[in-house]
């Protein structure tokens, strides 16, 4: 993960309820750091969600009729969010976009497994 430097002076910028707030930059790359409640979360967080959506699958597969989610798999999709910008670098991720990567990559490995139960399962 990268580190930033925090700029001495802010910038103003509009938000996404097109409201213009006072922002942090970084002094070296120049992205503006997302705050609010939007803001995004660490690739630990998604890791632990991963694995509590392994454990239900684990316990609930006969019920739900779904075979548990593979360690293959899991790995496959934890180098896959280590890969990916929005998850090595939350400093200027916003936390919906990491939420629909998330399911996209859990998506492209598991195609059919309900989007509701995972959501349900990491909430």
């Amino acid at each position: 993960m990268r580190e930033h430097t925090v700029s001495g002076e802010r910038i103003w910028l509009p938000d996404d309820r097109k409201v213009v707030r006072c922002s942090d930059y970084c002094a070296d790359c120049g992205l503006v750091r997302v705050d609010g409640d939007d803001r995004g979360r660490e690739l630990g967080f998604y890791i632990d969600a991963l694995t509590r959506v392994q454990e239900q699958l684990r316990q609930k597969s006969k019920v739900l009729m779904l075979r548990p989610l593979a360690e293959v798999e899991v790995r496959c999709i934890v180098m896959a969010m280590r890969n990916d910008d929005l998850f090595s670098d939350p400093w200027g991720s916003y936390r919906s976009s990491q939420i629909e990567r998330f399911f996209e990559l859990l998506g492209r490995h598991r195609p059919t497994l309900p989007r509701y139960l995972v959501e349900r399962w990491t909430a």
